[in-house]
């Protein structure tokens, strides 16, 4: 059944999600991306529980589908707080190693005519 299919690679996704190991970044998102593509293949040919069975898997993938989603956001906003950390970093070295770079003067250059 194409469900339990479904349940399977949405539970292996509610694990993956809820493990507190400190794990590579890049890695993660990629076993994400993998479980959500293999999710995406599914979705379109799951049609409506018939048996109670298939409706209790049913409810089950809808609330680790809601907590998946805030850990994705979660996730997401994280990447997004470090992307902006490291680009005010970058500036903040810039300035340091080049104090004057980004001075803008828009009278042009001072002329002393008295030499």
């Amino acid at each position: 059944m194409v469900i339990q299919e479904c349940h399977q690679i949405t539970n292996r996704l509610f694990i993956l999600l809820q493990s507190d190991e400190a794990v590579d970044r890049d890695k993660l998102i990629t076993q994400i991306n993998h479980l959500l593509d293999e999710r995406e293949k599914l979705l379109p040919n799951v049609c409506a529980p018939e048996t109670d069975y298939e409706r209790e898997l049913a409810d089950e993938i809808i609330k680790w589908n809601q907590v998946i989603e805030k850990k994705l956001t979660d996730i997401k906003n994280d990447v997004r707080k470090k992307i902006l950390l490291t680009a005010e970093k970058k500036k903040s070295s810039n300035k340091y190693t080049n104090p004057y770079g980004e001075m803008e003067s828009k009278d042009g250059m001072f002329y002393d005519k008295r030499n």
